[in-house]
C-alpha cells in the first residue's frame, strides 16, 4: 500500500474509533482538497460514510470537515437512515405476518409446522425411516 493510501487508511480508522481521546483535528484540517476526495473515496469504498459522519460529529470534528465533504457524508447518512427505515418497515410486516400465522396455529390447535402426528416437521429421524 502506498504511503498516502496508508496515511488515509490510518486516518479513517482513527476517525472511526469510538473513543474521543487524543484525536488531533489538525490531521483533518491539514488535508488538501485532493486528499479529502481520496479520503471520501476510501470511506465510500469501505462503506463507512454514514458511520464516519456519526463519529466525526460525536467527536466534535465535523467543523474540521470542508462543506462539500460534510454534505456528501450527511447525504450518505440520510440515505442510510432511509434504507434502515425501509428495512424496519419490512421487518414489522414480516413479524405481523408471523404473529398471524402463530395465532392461526393456536386457534386450530395445530402448531404451525406440525404434521398429522402432531409433531413438528424436522429433519428425518428414526420413526420416519420405518
Amino acid at each position: 500500500m502506498k504511503t498516502m493510501e496508508w496515511e488515509l487508511f490510518r486516518l479513517l480508522t482513527d476517525c472511526l474509533k469510538k473513543n474521543e481521546s487524543a484525536f488531533d483535528a489538525a490531521r483533518l484540517t491539514d488535508l488538501s482538497s485532493k486528499r479529502w476526495q481520496a479520503f471520501l473515496t476510501l470511506a465510500k469504498t469501505q462503506q463507512v460514510m454514514p458511520l464516519l459522519w456519526h463519529r466525526l460529529r460525536q467527536k466534535g470534528l465535523n467543523e474540521a470537515v470542508p462543506l462539500d465533504v460534510a454534505e456528501s457524508l450527511r447525504e450518505a447518512s440520510r440515505r442510510n437512515t432511509l434504507h434502515n427505515l425501509r428495512f424496519y418497515g419490512e421487518l414489522r410486516r414480516l413479524l405481523s405476518a408471523l404473529r398471524s400465522l402463530m395465532e392461526i396455529g393456536e386457534h386450530t390447535q395445530d402448531p404451525v409446522g406440525a404434521g398429522a402426528s402432531g409433531r413438528h416437521n424436522q429433519s428425518c429421524d428414526m420413526e420416519d425411516l420405518r
